[in-house]
């Protein structure tokens, strides 16, 4: 993982010192652990999908009621106007 990292990631770029600060300690991930580090991975991943299903569920709740706002305000405005 620390060697090929994925989007979450820097590219790949072993002169670069940035880059090699920001994996070196990654370096552990890949020993004994690679289980539990997998483990976690998939943890983090599940948390940060439900994560963007509830943003996506919000941000349409939140349309709807700009929606509904939006046409509330306009009968208010044209039942002005008939006055």
């Amino acid at each position: 993982m620390a060697e090929y990292p994925i989007g979450l990631f820097p590219a790949l770029d072993y002169h670069d010192p940035e880059w090699s600060f920001r994996v070196e300690h990654c370096a552990h991930l890949l020993g004994d652990s690679a289980g539990d580090t997998m483990r976690m991975m998939i943890r983090f991943m599940n948390a940060q999908l439900r994560h963007q299903e509830l943003q996506r569920r919000g941000i349409i709740h939140l349309a709807s009621e700009a929606q509904v706002t939006h046409s509330k305000l306009d009968r208010h405005i044209t039942q002005e106007e008939e006055l």
